[in-house]
């Protein structure tokens, strides 16, 4: 009898290979028992199969060239093998990424950071991802020029590590700019400019000079700029710095005071004497200045007159009137002196420290046979120093004749007018700026003759008599000098003439050198300008038609007028209004470009000429003609 106690060990093996390779960590034994005396033994497929689960490696998945596997409850030979196989799953995939940055003067442009993304087989272990097309391209920063990348291998195209960080460095670019030194008179005026134009730095910074203080072999001092606040941009234009200077060359060379805070006093001696001082310069308060004054000396044979400038006159030497006033502009003063022969002395002969063009002297004499006593000397002066005085002869004297003798009459040595009253009452009559001298003529008298006359009796003239000075003193020089000539008036030519140099100012619009025009410019004026003639052309035409019936004939209504089908609209000023565009397209076109430079493309005004271009499809689109039908009552009556 068949003793199924008695039984001999079963198994089946499952191998689970990645692309044939086994997983030996996950070889799976079933086992079983079989009556000893079976041959082949056989053991039962367990419950559930052969365990062949799809998600059992992550990244891989069941090959589809595995075999059938036998189903639970099969029997099958012991120590059979069974191998489940799998194989890459490429749909399962894990986010692989790089990243962006645009770094400015070291801060990041958040704004412009962006990070890419794609996919990678999940199970790689050192994933990359590969840089789109674009995706470094700089950026246009103001002020600011693309410096280097990091890292500097990464291009375009090829592959990186994934969650690389990609970053654009920028740093300040530089540009050029232009410093003007402008240089000014003392009245204020600009007598030269000098453009520096080969400067540059970088952008925001400031825009340093350095002072020019010669201009035309004169020296100037520094006065002020336009740099405060002012930094270099990207706009050429606007990186201008101005720097004033004003002229410091008063007194023959600088004294870090401008001209224009100063007055020149300047002294000047007439003929006949000196000054002690030729000029001086002296700094204004408020804008006036007064002078120290100089004082003047008269030569020998001369007097002191006065000190003038222009209307005002002082009359002392050491010009206490006029330095006390105050000027604001400069001023020369000119010390007159005059001849001085007459006026001091007992009997007026000496000079007297007044210039004789400003007295007149009165002496009294005899003629002889006679004495005249008292006072024989007069002498009037204008204090005022303006001209000779008139006077009349005071004739304060006593007449004595010589025995036998009596007066006669008076006369003058000027015209020998005889006055025969003994109080010089004709004489006293009249007056006179003249010196003279008047002269008592005393005659024989009859009643008491003179005993033994001399055959020859002398006759007693003057006994020193003041001599005429010279009618005709010295000319003072001018009193009012013309104003110094302007310091810088131009440069002198090669035919003696001035010239003055003249800067341009910029032209709007104007091309720089070495410019070009642009093709697509000039296309877009010329469809704008055949746009608005095609307009203008529309209008033209009928703009009714008139209904036919099915044999072409014009249908009539009651009246036995036309009937019409339909009235179009064409909008007269909205195709008017296309001129506009065609015109500043025109315009646009001439100002911006020069047909005589090289050809490109486009430029920077093709964006204008783009925008004219679509005013004018606007207004085409709203010129558009529109047909009103004819209203139904009416087509009903018809």
């Amino acid at each position: 009898m068949k003793d199924d106690a008695q039984t001999q060990d079963t198994k089946y093996t499952i191998h689970y290979t990645i692309n044939g390779v086994k997983q030996e960590d996950d070889k799976v034994e079933v086992t079983g028992t079989a009556w000893i005396n079976d041959s082949p033994a056989k053991i039962a497929i367990a419950e559930g199969g052969i365990p062949a689960p799809a998600d059992k490696y992550t990244g891989y998945k069941l090959d589809t060239n595995n075999p059938t596997y036998p189903t639970a409850g099969t029997l099958v030979n012991s120590g059979s093998e069974y191998t489940v196989n799998y194989v890459k799953d490429d749909s399962q995939t894990k986010e692989t990424r790089y990243t962006v940055k645009h770094v400015v003067a070291g801060t990041e442009q958040t704004g412009d950071t962006k990070t890419y993304t794609s996919t990678a087989w999940i199970n790689d272990t050192n994933p990359t991802i590969v840089i789109e097309e674009g995706s470094l391209a700089k950026k246009t920063y103001t002020g600011y020029k693309y410096s280097s990348m990091t890292p500097a291998t990464a291009k375009e195209g090829e592959a990186i590590a994934s969650g690389t960080v990609i970053t654009l460095y920028y740093v300040k670019d530089t540009f050029a700019y232009t410093v003007k030194h402008h240089y000014i008179d003392r009245d204020g005026n600009e007598v030269g400019v000098v453009s520096e134009k080969d400067l540059s730095g970088l952008y925001g910074a400031a825009m340093p000079y350095t002072k020019q203080l010669t201009y035309g072999g004169k020296t100037y001092i520094f006065d002020r700029d336009d740099a405060s606040g002012k930094t270099i941009t990207e706009v050429a234009a606007n990186n201008v710095v101005n720097v004033y200077y004003d002229i410091d060359d008063l007194g023959g060379g600088p004294d870090q005071e401008p001209d224009k805070n100063q007055i020149r006093f300047t002294y000047v001696a007439g003929d006949g004497g000196t000054v002690n001082k030729t000029s001086e310069i002296v700094t204004k308060t408020d804008g006036k200045a007064s002078p120290s004054g100089a004082t003047a000396t008269a030569n020998a044979g001369y007097a002191f007159d006065k000190w003038t400038c222009g209307d005002e006159i002082d009359l002392s030497v050491s010009m206490s009137k006029l330095v006390a006033k105050s000027y604001s502009k400069d001023a020369t003063f000119t010390a007159a002196f005059g001849p001085d022969a007459k006026g001091g002395g007992e009997l007026g002969g000496d000079p007297d420290g007044t210039p004789d063009k400003y007295q007149t002297i009165f002496t009294y004499g005899s003629t002889g046979n006679g004495t005249v006593t008292g006072t024989i000397v007069e002498i009037y002066t204008d204090n005022t120093h303006t001209a000779k005085p008139y006077a009349t002869p005071k004739a304060a004297v006593d007449l004595t004749p010589k025995t036998g003798y009596q007066f006669a009459n008076w006369k003058n040595n000027v015209n020998l007018v005889i006055d025969d009253t003994e109080d010089m009452l004709g004489f006293k009559a009249t007056s006179t700026n003249q010196d003279t001298h008047f002269m008592a003529v005393f005659a024989t008298n009859p009643g008491n003759p003179p005993v033994n006359p001399p055959e020859n009796p002398p006759v007693n003239p003057p006994e020193n008599p003041p001599v005429n000075p010279p009618e005709n003193p010295p000319v003072n020089p001018p009193e009012n000098p013309p104003e110094n000539p302007p310091e810088n008036p131009g440069q002198p030519t090669e035919n003696g003439g001035l010239t003055e140099t003249i800067t341009d100012e910029p032209t709007p619009l104007a091309k720089a050198p070495g410019g070009a025009w642009a093709l697509v410019n000039l296309i877009i004026t010329i469809l704008t300008v055949i746009g608005s003639i095609l307009l203008l052309i529309g209008y033209a035409g009928k703009k009714q038609k008139a209904l036919e019936d099915e044999d072409g004939n014009v249908v009539l209504n009651a009246e036995g007028e036309e009937t019409l089908e339909y009235t179009l609209k064409k909008k007269g000023l909205w195709r008017l209004a296309s001129l506009i565009p065609a015109l500043g397209a025109i315009l646009a076109f001439i100002l911006t470009e020069d047909m005589s430079l090289p050809m490109i493309l486009v430029d920077r005004w093709t964006i204008l000429m783009v925008i004219i271009g679509l005013v004018q499809i606007l207004v085409a689109i709203f010129s558009k003609k529109k047909k009103e039908e004819v209203e139904e009552e009416e087509a009903a009556m018809v």
